[in-house]
Formats: C-alpha cells, structure tokens, sequence
C-alpha cells in the first residue's frame, strides 16, 4: 500500500475540486477513488500480471460510491468489489481511474500537461 500510494501518489489526493462544478464530489467518493487504484495495483502485484495491465485491464474494483461515479450498476455497499468492464466501459487501466485524473487536473478544469508530466 504505501509503494502504491507513493508511486502511483494516490496518497497525496488531498484535492478539492470547485464544489459548484463538481458538487458530487465528497470524502467517501475521495477515498473510493484512493482505494480503487491501491487495490487494482495489489492485484496486478499478487496475480503476477503484466505490467501492461496496469494500461490497459478489463476490470476494477468499486463500491457503491464509485460504482455510481462511474456509471456502473448493480453494484451495493461500502465493500469493494472486483468488475469486470464492458468493451463500452472498458477505460484503460490505472490512467482512467478517477484517483488518477484528479490528481493531474486542477480544481476547475483537467490538465494534459500535468497528466503528461505524471506518466512520465
């Protein structure tokens, strides 16, 4: 968790975005998103995947918060469970996790610079 958490810098999602754009947005869905990333990156670790999972997998874990975030049904509670994504869903691995979109983007507005500079 914390090679994770300070790799990825999950640990650091201390953001507040601009409450009259994003007025959805709140502390169980802040550590949702935390949460989701550090345990996608666990898996990807214990199951011994390729590295290229972590661009391009076809699951994630939710709960009911997030799950709604995203627009996934179906999905109840506080406990996280592991999805698997829809080719329509399908978003592309730890770089379209919510965790990861707001670190790189500003309260008001995404970033491609800052989003460029954490991949690199």
């Amino acid at each position: 968790e914390n090679f994770a958490g300070q790799w990825l810098q999950v640990r650091n999602l201390d953001i507040t975005p601009d409450p009259d754009l994003f007025p959805k947005f709140d502390e169980p869905l802040r550590r949702a998103m935390r949460q989701e990333t550090l345990l996608f990156f666990q898996s990807v670790m214990q199951e011994d995947r390729n590295l290229m999972t972590m661009l391009d997998a076809d699951y994630t874990y939710v709960n009911e918060r997030l799950a709604r975030h995203y627009g996934i049904p179906g999905i109840k509670g506080d406990d996280f469970q592991r999805v698997q994504l829809t080719p329509e869903r399908r978003r592309g691995g730890v770089l379209t996790h919510a965790s990861i979109l707001a670190l790189t983007s500003n309260p008001t507005r995404t970033s491609p610079v800052n989003r460029g500079k954490w991949i690199l």
